[in-house]
């Protein structure tokens, strides 16, 4: 189908059409053109399997292309009656028609969108005005007497002209009516429509604001201001005006939707709305419309989307660049005390975990905001007694009494995410003030991890490693000392059994921030087995595909990155305290140089690559200048192939992390002067200094030469 397709586009694009019938000039006649467009349209309007149908649109773009620009008057105006006619076959609902009536209409978008996309843009695009204005008509609401089938089409095939970037700014005049034919057709009786009319709203979505930049559904990159959004289509204001009016008389407040969406819009809604100087007065209004412990009737979904509304209106509140004021402070503390009256919203008096797990997010937020010293005094979370409440929340939660892993609530995993968070900060508060005394935490961070929920230990192992990345920076040297106190062992016994990939990898990660000779002694201890064993297991790791069947290849990527980093971290660790001994490591050496040489490949994703020239880099002083030759020449030469191969990486990152590796090597070039390295380095050094990407081969090639001289050559 695909080769037929493209042969007779490309037949109609190289082959010379007849100027005028019967003419000697020419391969291609009238009739013969006839009959291929009658092929694309019977394929492009019939067929209901997707690659058929687009694959014939390639052709077809082809053949119109050629048509437009064709001297032969009679075969210019091909495009045009092929159009005219299809639009006719899709405005009459004859049950006899052979037009394919699926969701999506099938090929018929494409049909039309061919025809439209190759007429000359230099003139006045007379066939997508008339087009557009034609299928705009057609999607309006239909009689309840008429077939719905042809707005269901014109639907489709507005969606495919406006995705369409050929037609550019020429079908931006009819963007507002095609807003509000998709808006109208959500109140339609009938799914097709609706689904349709999403379809295309979802378009136009993309076509007014552009694609999405950032991953965030609500990322600031694609934003416009009402007065601009206006400006470009004013017919709209009036218009969505009317609609908001219309759903505001027939419809209570949208925060108690019974929709989870509608809900979590309408307080995102909701912000914008408020000044800000006016959200703390709001959020004192909100709070004060929940019910109190002792209410006997209340409804689940008013408190949470109340809630909602709180939470996004304080989050706003604590962006603005107010946050430094005075009056900011007071605010807030204003805030607080009018959530510790609402505080059983938190505990096991609240049944609905979804609640609770906005309410708990709230109170998160404001400990974001306010657990700092304000001019000699102690923060006001401390003298409210707030982090006391918090203790009790924590205490009184199911962290503490445990949850059979087999236990399904809707909200489950939302509630012990939001509850984990709050008890982390309170963990924290406590090691801050008095980092020796444990009494007052309400929860260890032994208990989280032993956790049977992947979401507690994950935000747990998460929030470890942001501390050990940045050091005793944070907590200072006496508060690191303290956390690090007895976790090895935990880590250790976690990295055993846990299988959960995610939290494999923050496992990994925080045992490769740690210094080894505070965990790796106690692997016989704790974990039954030696340090060499523990090396050939983290080994295992960085080989294998451990988690092949359930993880895509960047995460299996990124873990055994990770696993490659902490094992040449372990074994730099054993060559440096065991110098006398290091023959008994030859075996380990050996698999974890092809294990560096393996994540160089080209064809793997760029995490494998980076952890790899992280690699080299952390141990170019132990091994590629070291005065001494550490391994044997040639694992010594392929690890320097490796720099050289990511050298010439496609990827600039991993040429920048390559690029360390070298400026590492040639900071170390005085120690490596007339040893047994220092030919290599200075042959390495030569190299470097060439063109890389023209040498590439050559330097491979002589490099894997070195390896037949023996070190005095």
């Amino acid at each position: 189908m695909k080769e037929v397709a493209l042969l007779l586009g490309t037949l109609c694009q190289l082959l010379p059409m007849q100027p005028v019938p019967e003419s000697s000039d020419g391969l291609l006649t009238m009739e013969q053109v006839k009959e291929i467009g009658d092929y694309f349209k019977q394929h492009l309007l019939q067929s209901r399997h997707r690659g058929a149908f687009e694959l014939a649109y390639t052709g077809f773009v082809k053949l119109t292309e050629i048509l437009n620009r064709c001297p032969n008057v009679n075969l210019q105006k091909l495009p045009e009656q092929w159009l005219w006619n299809v639009l006719e076959e899709v405005k009459c609902s004859n049950p006899s028609s052979k037009l394919c009536a699926t969701r999506r209409s099938a090929g018929i978008p494409f049909y039309i969108q061919a025809l439209l996309a190759s007429e000359p843009k230099k003139g006045k695009m007379d066939l997508l005005k008339i087009t557009m204005k034609e299928l705009i008509l057609l999607a309006g609401p239909a009689d309840n007497s008429q077939s719905t089938v042809p707005q269901v089409h014109a639907l489709n095939i507005l969606r495919a002209l406006f995705r369409d970037t050929r037609l550019g700014e020429n079908v931006i005049p009819f963007v507002a009516d095609g807003a509000k034919a998709a808006i109208l057709g959500f109140t339609s009786p009938v799914w097709a429509v609706r689904n349709s009319s999403t379809l295309l709203f979802s378009s136009l979505i993309t076509r007014i604001f552009g694609v999405k930049q950032g991953k965030g559904e609500h990322s600031k990159t694609n934003r416009m201001t009402g007065r601009e959004f206006f400006s470009r289509f004013p017919e709209l204001y009036p218009f969505l005006l009317k609609q908001l009016e219309a759903v505001a008389d027939t419809v209570d407040r949208c925060s108690r939707s019974p929709v989870y969406r509608s809900r979590e819009m309408a307080a995102r809604a909701l912000v914008p709305f408020v000044m800000i100087d006016q959200v703390p007065n709001t959020i004192r209004a909100l709070l004060a419309t929940l019910p109190n412990c002792t209410d006997q009737c209340f409804r689940q979904n008013h408190i949470h989307g109340t809630l909602l509304q709180v939470f996004h209106l304080l989050q706003a509140y604590a962006d603005s660049k107010h946050r430094m004021d005075s009056d900011f402070q007071q605010e807030l503390t204003d805030i607080t005390v009018c959530t510790k009256a609402k505080l059983w919203l938190a505990k096991r008096q609240n049944p609905c975990l979804v609640t609770r797990a906005v309410y708990i997010d709230i109170l998160f937020l404001l400990t974001y905001c306010l657990d700092k010293p304000t001019k000699g005094n102690q923060p006001v979370l401390e003298r409210l007694g707030f982090w006391e409440e918090v203790r009790g929340i924590v205490s009184g939660s199911e962290l503490i009494t445990g949850l059979p892993c087999t236990f399904k609530v809707p909200g489950l995993p939302q509630y012990l995410e939001s509850l984990t968070k709050l008890a982390i900060a309170a963990v924290w508060a406590v090691l801050a003030k008095a980092r020796e005394q444990t009494r007052d935490v309400p929860i260890t961070f032994s208990q989280l991890l032993g956790s049977s929920f992947p979401e507690v230990r994950l935000l747990t192992l998460e929030a470890l490693l942001e501390r050990f990345s940045a050091g005793s920076s944070q907590l200072g040297e006496q508060g690191l000392s303290y956390l690090l106190h007895n976790m090895g062992e935990d880590f250790l016994k976690l990295a055993m059994k846990e299988s959960h990939p995610e939290c494999l990898c923050k496992i990994l990660r925080i045992l490769h921030c740690m210094d080894p000779s505070e965990w790796l002694p106690l692997t016989e201890r704790c974990i039954h087995l030696t340090p060499k064993e523990f090396l050939i297991w983290t080994m295992d790791i960085a080989s294998n595909d451990r988690f092949a069947p359930v993880l895509p290849v960047q995460h299996r990527s990124e873990i055994q990155g990770v696993a490659l980093r902490l094992t040449s971290k372990v074994i730099a660790y054993h060559m440096k305290t065991h110098e006398e001994n290091r023959d008994s490591l030859a075996p380990q050496l050996k698999r974890w140089v092809q294990l560096v040489i393996l994540s160089c490949r080209d064809h793997l994703p760029t995490e494998s690559r980076l952890a790899a020239a992280e690699v080299l880099t952390s141990v170019t002083p132990l091994v590629l200048t070291n005065p001494c030759l550490v391994l044997d020449l040639q694992d010594t030469l392929a690890l320097w192939r490796c720099v050289l191969i990511l050298l010439q990486s496609e990827e600039q990152a991993v040429r920048d992390a390559a690029t360390e590796t070298v400026t590492t090597a040639l900071s170390q070039e005085n120690t490596c002067q007339a040893t047994e390295q220092y030919c290599l380095f200075q042959h390495v050094k030569l190299e470097l200094r060439g063109n890389l990407g023209a040498a590439g081969t050559a330097v491979s090639r002589r490099v894997r030469s070195e390896s037949r001289f023996d070190v005095k050559s």
